[in-house]
């Protein structure tokens, strides 16, 4: 411990060193969404089971973080984060908080004017309350049970980006 100017410095091991980079992928899609070109997750199983194997590609990538942003749903969220929050090294330990990779809740938009947006919300946003971001975007949601959400339809309403805000 040093004293300088009256100052008593304790440990400076906490000080932030400045800009921090990850590496992220904050566009991915699932096979719930209707562009999806691969096998489909219908079951329960299947999307527990398609969740690990996504967040175990990520980790291969070296990926810190991903948003998931299918088009206009976030039924496979939920299955994403929890495979996300339950992943285990190779010695079959659970992986520390701050090594986790971080998973978004988002969505991609087809907006009334000519334009797509991504949406992605806070990691931390509560999974009960991710029903209520259909009606806050006045989205139609699909039925979880399905394999694919319904198409696309234009949200009409939004033809201007502040009208996201």
């Amino acid at each position: 411990m040093k004293k300088i100017m009256n100052i008593t410095i304790k440990n400076c091991n906490n000080i932030d060193e400045g800009a921090h980079f990850h590496k992220c992928d904050l566009q991915v899609h699932t096979p719930r969404d209707a562009g999806w070109k691969g096998a489909d997750a219908n079951t329960s199983i299947e999307r527990k089971t398609y969740a690990q194997e996504l967040i175990q590609a990520c980790r291969k990538k070296e990926l810190d973080a991903i948003a998931i942003t299918d088009h206009h749903d976030i039924t496979l969220f939920k299955y994403i984060k929890e495979a996300a929050g339950s992943e285990l090294d190779e010695k079959n330990n659970p992986i520390a908080q701050e090594k986790r990779i971080i998973v978004f809740p988002g969505m991609e938009l087809t907006l009334g004017i000519p334009c797509q947006a991504i949406i992605i919300f806070d990691s931390k946003f509560p999974i009960d309350l991710l029903s209520t971001l259909y009606t806050a975007l006045s989205i139609t949601q699909t039925d979880p049970a399905t394999s694919k959400q319904a198409p696309t339809i234009r949200l009409a309403h939004i033809d201007k980006l502040s009208d996201l805000y």
